[in-house]
């Protein structure tokens, strides 16, 4: 299943979620967040952006980890998420619920690879730019600890 979805960013965060963590989790904005762009709760990811407009996100649910070739991205994160109810959230906090857009997939355990493309694309106002976020899902056995695989190399923090 793949989604190619357009969402507003607001403060410069898309929410991904079980539909059972929805507003669960408050991101720290912390170095450590800040640096990898993602912050990680039960059931939650905070996939941060660079813009605070609308952006495009792909959403692909695949059934193994995929062969990405890390040089199209700026940045790559892997993580996990476990999708307990077999409904996938995705909304932005500002706008929730009239924004929640929901995904039925098989419930479990999903590892994630995120995707950050564009990221030196950003008009000086911050208004425009090329930037996109693509969000991989596959079922895994057991989580994994967040890990930076490509850091932005231009990244202020």
């Amino acid at each position: 299943m793949e989604y190619n979805l357009t969402i507003f960013a607001d403060y410069f965060q898309i929410e991904i979620e079980d539909s059972n963590s929805i507003a669960s989790h408050m991101p720290k904005f912390d170095k450590e967040e800040m640096t990898s762009l993602l912050s990680v709760g039960k059931g939650v990811l905070n996939v941060f952006t660079v813009r605070n407009m609308n952006v495009p996100l792909k959403i692909a649910v695949l059934a193994i980890k995929p062969d990405i070739d890390i040089k199209e991205y700026d940045q790559v994160v892997e993580a996990s998420i476990t999708i307990s109810s077999g409904i996938l959230s995705i909304y932005n906090a500002m706008e929730y619920p009239d924004n929640l857009l929901e995904f039925r997939i098989p419930a479990g355990i999903y590892q994630a690879l995120i995707g950050y493309q564009g990221l030196d694309t950003i008009s000086e106002d911050g208004l425009e730019g090329n930037d996109a976020y693509t969000v991989f899902l596959w079922q895994n056995d057991t989580s994994i600890e967040k890990k930076i695989i490509k850091e932005w190399v231009n990244s202020p923090y």
